[in-house]
């Protein structure tokens, strides 16, 4: 493994990237350099800074799977500081240094005494106001009537006629004395100067709200590699290249219709690209096999997508990972993602994108894990449009201008899968929700005053399900049916009933629409000789009588294994009703 080195500060030396007394002197050179092999790792110093390119960046090196070449933005020593942190709120205020975009955002940040780490997604702005008239809300964008600057609402203190706001600011610059108001009742004055106080981070906090706590920034996971370089030969010293300050190295394409092409079986850390006009986006990734981003700041201000992946028809063997890395578009742009591949995003945020979060075309496979998408500023559209699968754990959507949108349901391909499956949904544990190709399918909390009320007997969660998007997605095979759940007995080989309660709320099922199959083996003779047996369910459901009316069941009975074995029962749904609901209790009664 060789070490590279830029500096696109340095005029010296022999710009062959060889040393940091001899490293290239162009980001450009650098990335576009043949010199690197698989394993490699470019080192760009943080001073580094590439502006208003005339050609696109295409990176000129693969990696390979087990030894991937490496560019890295110069890596930073850990930061110390003091913070307020309010318990269920995801602003951290009043730091005690300058909270900067390019130094600060994509790390990650924790209350020293509380240990546990949050991403740090966006600059908390602070507004003080006095002579309130109406209340503001935390969600909503708050506008100045001189200045017309706009920002979203994430924290406020209101002590009656004064008060704070901390916001993410979209466009321009508060003034002080201008009237501010909301997207609801809140009016107020501006009282000072407004400025940058402090964080918002990707989770709410848990802890204990507490003033002025010691806080660490940590430190990029390459500080300890990049600080093992041996430079005892060199004039410019690791030293030199760690006293620049932390704003990450910079390719700003400004207004030109170029844009940054990586090679594959790369990853990129450490490194801020923005810019560019050209319809192919920020970065624009094509047959790439796999490339990870870690720690990255990806910013399309000119109208235009941020990442586009056009990796059709290789869809599935390209994966394209983005790991805590900050997505910022412009209310005038595009997409954050336009996806035609795979791509995993996890611990990283979308916002601010002008017509969608992430739009996912068909072929494609979407896998989101800790994921925020128009939170921190919404998106101008759905925050996700879909037309292939999506999988995700602990989502949070904004939903300004609406969550997710599916699309093409009528391809036979999307009727036998749940096109998008999220757990957690909205960061809430225990929160499940998909949506199939004729409606959504949500795990909802019953209890005695609830609609529908919790059964006597049954599950504290039912399953909501929709059928309201049109009588063509309503299949008639039973193989094209959406699965609405599996359950797995092992069991003797008594006979047993197995039985799911239903209620229909404006509406009602048959027994082709709503039922059950039981699988299991109802002979055998040895490990290699048996013989499976399917029972499905018969009865059909009326609509309620009340929120209460849980008489109506689906059921299979005498279900006898010839061996202790497992017993499978699957729920099947379609139906097509524009406003009716149908609540399944997944608590199954055993007789």
């Amino acid at each position: 493994m060789s070490n590279y080195f830029c500096d696109s500060e340095l005029t010296t030396g022999a710009n062959n990237g060889t040393s940091m007394d001899d490293a290239w002197q162009s980001i450009e050179t650098a990335i576009e350099s043949t010199s690197p092999s698989a394993g490699d790792i470019l080192w760009i110093r943080r001073r580094s800074y590439f502006e208003n390119p005339t050609s696109n960046i295409e990176a000129a090196q693969f990696g390979g799977l087990s030894k991937p070449f490496r560019i890295i933005g110069c890596p930073r020593n850990e930061k110390s500081g003091t913070g307020n942190f309010t318990n269920g709120k995801n602003v951290v205020d009043g730091i005690s240094f300058t909270p900067k975009f390019e130094q600060h955002c994509a790390r990650m940040i924790k209350n020293n005494t509380d240990g546990r780490w949050y991403l740090i997604t966006a600059i908390a702005y602070k507004i003080d106001f006095d002579n309130k008239s109406g209340v503001f809300t935390e969600g909503l964008m708050v506008t100045g009537g001189t200045s017309e600057a706009v920002g979203k609402i994430h924290k406020v203190i209101d002590n009656g006629e004064t008060g704070t706001l901390w916001i993410v600011v979209q466009s321009g610059t508060f003034q002080d004395n201008e009237q501010i108001t909301d997207e609801d009742t809140g009016i107020a004055d501006v009282n000072g100067t407004p400025a940058d106080d402090g964080f918002i981070i990707d989770w709410k906090y848990v802890g204990t709200t507490v003033s002025s706590a010691a806080l660490t920034i940590e430190k990029d996971e390459d500080y300890d590699e990049f600080m093992a370089i041996d430079d005892s030969e060199w004039t410019i010293k690791k030293v030199d290249w760690q006293s620049d300050p932390d704003d990450i190295p910079k390719i700003d394409f400004g207004t030109n219709t170029y844009y940054f092409k990586p090679k594959g079986m790369t990853i990129y850390k450490n490194l801020y690209i923005k810019g560019g006009s050209s319809s192919y986006g920020t970065i624009y990734l094509l047959f790439l096999r796999f490339l990870i981003f870690v720690n990255c700041l990806l910013e399309n201000d000119q109208g235009q997508r941020i990442v586009n992946v056009s990796s059709s028809p290789n869809t599935l063997s390209d994966l394209y990972i983005f790991f805590r890395t900050v997505l910022k578009g412009n209310p005038s742009g595009t997409f954050g993602v336009f996806l035609h591949g795979t791509i995993y995003l996890k611990d990283s945020v979308i916002y601010n994108c002008g017509t969608l979060g992430v739009y996912i075309q068909q072929g494609s496979l979407t896998f989101l894990d800790g994921v925020n998408i128009g939170i921190e500023l919404p998106n101008g559209g759905e925050d996700l449009m879909v037309k292939a699968m999506v999988v995700g754990k602990d989502i949070n959507l904004g939903g300004k201008n609406g969550y997710v949108r599916v699309m093409d349901r009528s391809y036979p391909s999307k009727l036998v899968m749940n096109l998008v499956h999220i757990e957690n949904w909205q960061k809430t544990l225990d929160a499940h929700k998909n949506w199939y190709n004729n409606g959504e399918m949500t795990k909802v909390d019953v209890d005695e005053s609830s609609d529908p009320k919790k059964r006597t007997g049954g599950g504290d969660s039912v399953i909501e399900m929709t059928a309201n998007q049109n009588e063509i997605y309503a299949p008639i095979n039973d193989e094209l049916k959406l699965e609405v759940f599996c359950h797995e007995f092992e069991v003797n080989t008594e006979s047993r009933n197995y039985r799911y309660y239903i209620q229909c709320k404006n509406m009602n099922v048959n027994e082709g629409e709503l039922f059950i199959e039981c699988e299991y083996v109802d002979q055998y003779e040895s490990e290699d000789k048996y013989h499976y047996k399917i029972v499905k369910s018969d009865e059909s459901c009326s609509e309620r009588t009340g929120d209460d009316d849980w008489s109506q069941y689906i059921e299979v009975t005498g279900i006898q294994p010839a061996i202790a074995s497992k017993v499978r029962i699957k729920c099947y749904f379609s139906k097509y009703d524009i406003d009716g609901v149908t609540y399944a209790d997944p608590e199954t009664e055993m007789t």
